[in-house]
């Protein structure tokens, strides 16, 4: 399960070293498409505690999105961290966190499931 971990955390960057392949075709490339049950905020906080620096690699991800609707993550230059769902809805809340870590632990686990949700 760690490998599986790790590979998640890591997105962004493979993301970029990979340009050309889709965020889709990378993630089920992790496993976790396979184990989402088992892959739990918890379990991603875990790992970007131990890797701090990956955490603004997913602030860079979800600023460079180019959709009509998705989760977000963003830093509102206070200290503090917003997640949520544009556009916003009475059902998804925009949640805001001091913690980097657990806000992008949380928006991780919601990008990953809206991504294989999607396939």
């Amino acid at each position: 399960m760690n490998k599986i971990i790790n590979n998640i955390i890591h997105l962004p960057v493979n993301h970029n070293v990979y340009g050309d392949v889709s965020i889709q075709t990378l993630l089920d490339q992790t496993g976790y498409n396979d184990h989402y049950k088992e892959v739990t905020v918890k379990d991603i906080l875990f790992a970007l505690n131990a890797n701090p620096v990956l955490a603004d690699n997913w602030l860079i991800y979800s600023s460079d999105k180019r959709s009509d609707s998705g989760w977000y993550i963003l830093d509102t230059g206070d200290g503090k961290y917003q997640v949520g769902f544009y556009p916003e809805t009475d059902e998804i809340p925009v949640r805001t966190y001091t913690d980097l870590n657990k806000a992008c632990a949380i928006f991780i686990k919601q990008e990953l499931e809206s991504i294989r949700l999607s396939f």
